[in-house]
């Protein structure tokens, strides 16, 4: 069987789990279905390139250097430098099993039809893992759980921690859209995929360990980026609004404006994390994830609001030098 994968990984100063990520690939049980793995360094500092130049994993392997332009572009550029006829997604941080490309390549037998493959993220067996980590990787990081059931998936499961698809039909869709400063592009290309037609095909024996630990203090400052990078996908996809949760941002100098403002701020989200903290060790699960809900949120709409704001007042700007 010819090779018929290039796995691409874009990384940013996580130069452990890179190499746990890149000795996994070369230990899958089908290894004739690897063709090259091509890592994309986004500009990390943390000594990534020189460890993945000392790196032989038995495999061609591309180091993409000198960039930082963010998870889409580097996407693109692993893209364009990969040479088999599909591409296997991985973050990082994720260690395929040893049976992940297999399965990708069970699922989409038969498969005639534009398609893509989604495979599954998992904690390590064995690891510890605190409820916050639980709570934040499958209600906001990755939520597999939704997907258990079903064969053909909505577009936001479009999910590049673990993703197989083929290279033409993703160069036809038109990539990644970098214009995501962090956080939706993979929705986005989901979406304009299943709009085209392009079915995606779940495949959860297709397993990938999770090794990024998640703490809340720097969750919070994710999830306003990810907020931020939502104006983007707002402007984009006017009607689709609701993707990102735009139909829930509060309308400034509303009650329930002033209020979420009171309560959760800068100076108090501090606080608001060590409740979540203490409820979770008195075992008051739902109530500690309830708080962290709503921190997360209060993080996510701050990032959004103030994006679009800076985005009204550039377009301000542009009109006021036109007229």
């Amino acid at each position: 069987m010819a090779a018929a994968y290039s796995a691409v990984i874009p990384t940013y100063n996580r130069r452990g789990t890179l190499l746990v990520a890149l000795r996994a690939l070369a230990a899958q049980d089908a290894p004739e279905l690897l063709g090259e793995v091509v890592v994309v360094d986004d500009g990390s500092i943390d000594g990534t390139a020189e460890a993945v130049r000392a790196l032989d994993i038995g495999l061609p392997l591309t180091l993409l250097e000198g960039r930082r332009g963010g998870p889409g572009a580097a996407r693109n550029a692993g893209v364009a430098a990969a040479s088999c006829e599909r591409v296997l997604f991985l973050c990082d941080d994720i260690e395929a099993t040893p049976t992940l490309l297999r399965r990708h390549e069970e699922r989409r037998a038969g498969v005639t039809a534009p398609h893509a493959v989604v495979g599954r993220v998992a904690w390590p067996p064995g690891k510890r893992v605190s409820l916050f980590e639980r709570f934040a990787m499958e209600r906001y990081h990755f939520g597999y759980g939704a997907l258990e059931g079903l064969d053909d998936l909505p577009f936001h499961a479009f999910i590049t921690a673990n993703l197989s698809i083929d290279r033409a039909l993703l160069l036809g869709l038109g990539g990644f859209d970098e214009g995501f400063s962090y956080g939706w592009e993979d929705t986005d290309l989901g979406l304009r995929a299943t709009e085209a037609g392009v079915a995606l095909l779940y495949a959860p024996g297709a397993i990938g360990y999770h090794h990024h630990r998640i703490a809340p203090a720097s969750y919070c400052r994710r999830q306003e980026a990810v907020g931020r990078s939502a104006a983007h996908f707002i402007a984009k996809h006017p009607a689709r609004g609701e993707v990102v949760g735009a139909d829930r941002l509060p309308r400034p100098w509303s009650a329930r404006w002033l209020l979420k403002g009171a309560l959760f701020n800068r100076c108090t989200l501090g606080g608001w994390r060590a409740v979540a903290a203490a409820l979770a060790g008195l075992g008051a699960t739902r109530a500690a994830e309830l708080v962290w809900s709503q921190v997360l949120a209060a993080c996510y709409y701050r990032g959004m609001a103030r994006a679009l704001a800076d985005a009204e007042a550039a377009g301000n700007r542009r009109g006021g030098r036109e007229g």
